[in-house]
């Protein structure tokens, strides 16, 4: 178990106004912050939520260099009686240890980071947004702060969670969102880090997502980095289909992200008994499904985003196709009404999922 040591604040910020004027996403953080250090010799130590503040690091701190950094993306909301939910931290914890596997950072106790984020959040309540569609946002860090230009793990390292009042990550549930299908540059290959939450996973989806954009996309889905034929993830969320009745996603083969989202997703659909299938998926098939109208909804899901119904894709073949009538279908709508309402309580979700922090 941990002992966290609290520094207040002295100079508290002002709450946003969610409902006028809302920061954009992830643009503001709260009064304070959650660090831990780690070396060889006394490990993970120094536990202690302190006033946000800058993170001094060397020049030639080897996260810089290369690239041995992990992060979470988690939710904070509030039930009827004021008191903080979250939503399967378990989930978090658990990838956030086999991200830190892959790279080489020092596992976190599962029991250590969801004490560290219950504490934090119970810090930060009055922080929590209660206006629809809002939350407060938890980014958990660790990156390697070791001075050092040598190719090697590092013995260093800092982890620090960070909180931001958000809106929605995209407004209202509708179909605005579209994705450009990308068959030339790749996300992640066999073997790599694809699986894992590495910030070096996000930075190889800009120049693509930027390209995706200029021909008139929201989002850029992309192929595999082997034969560039079957459907992966999109820059920062898994996806899901809705082809013949049937809720189908790729399956994890090490380069998608398993999604604490995808994962609620399937285990809804099994619960309701909406048939759903993990498998890979080409570009030939999702291509061909729009064209004969077998493909009625798409969606992408993660944490920022829950889901958001896709309205068409677009293919360097096929040109711009539309997801069966053009609007938000019933089962992704049902599944967004039914996560929403657990996450702040409303509605009962399975065993765990859930965790009241009082």
């Amino acid at each position: 178990m941990l002992n966290i040591k609290i520094e207040l604040t002295k100079n508290p910020k002002a709450k946003p106004d969610m409902v006028n004027n809302p920061p954009a996403f992830g643009s503001m953080t709260t009064d304070h912050m959650f660090i831990m250090d780690y070396n060889k010799e006394k490990g993970w130590h120094d536990a202690r939520i302190v006033p946000y503040s800058t993170i001094q690091v060397e020049p030639i701190c080897m996260s810089f260099h290369y690239a041995q950094e992990i992060f979470e993306g988690m939710k904070a909301f509030k039930s009827k009686d004021g008191n903080p939910l979250l939503y399967r931290p378990d989930m978090n914890a658990k990838r956030f240890q086999r991200s830190a596997r892959r790279v080489m950072i020092p596992e976190i106790p599962v029991e250590d980071y969801i004490q560290a984020v219950t504490e934090f959040v119970k810090l930060e309540k009055d922080w929590i947004p209660t206006e629809p569609e809002t939350s407060l946002y938890l980014r958990p860090v660790c990156f390697a702060t070791q001075a050092s230009v040598g190719v090697e793990a590092a013995n260093e390292y800092k982890f620090f969670i960070v909180a931001c009042p958000v809106k929605a990550y995209h407004t209202g549930f509708n179909t605005d969102d579209s994705c450009w299908v990308e068959t030339k540059y790749s996300r992640a290959s066999e073997g790599g880090t694809g699986g894992d939450k590495c910030g070096c996973n996000y930075a190889n989806t800009l120049l693509p997502q930027a390209n995706a954009e200029a021909r008139g996309y929201t989002e850029v889905v992309f192929a595999d980095g082997v034969e560039h034929k079957y459907i992966g993830e999109i820059s920062a969320s898994n996806i899901m289909f809705v082809i013949d009745g049937v809720v189908v996603t790729p399956e994890l083969d090490g380069t998608i992200l398993p999604g604490i989202t995808r994962d609620s997703i399937l285990s809804l659909c099994r619960k309701w008994d909406i048939p759903c299938a993990e498998r890979k998926i080409s570009v030939d098939e999702l291509r061909d499904t729009l064209k004969n109208g077998k493909c009625t909804e798409a969606m992408s899901l993660g944490t920022a985003v829950v889901i958001e119904p896709i309205g068409a894709f677009g293919f360097e073949d096929a040109g711009r196709l539309t997801v069966g009538d053009g609007k938000p279908g019933p089962i992704s709508t049902r599944l967004y009404n039914s996560i929403i309402a657990m996450q702040h309580g409303e509605e009962e979700a399975p065993e765990g999922w859930v965790v009241e922090v009082k």
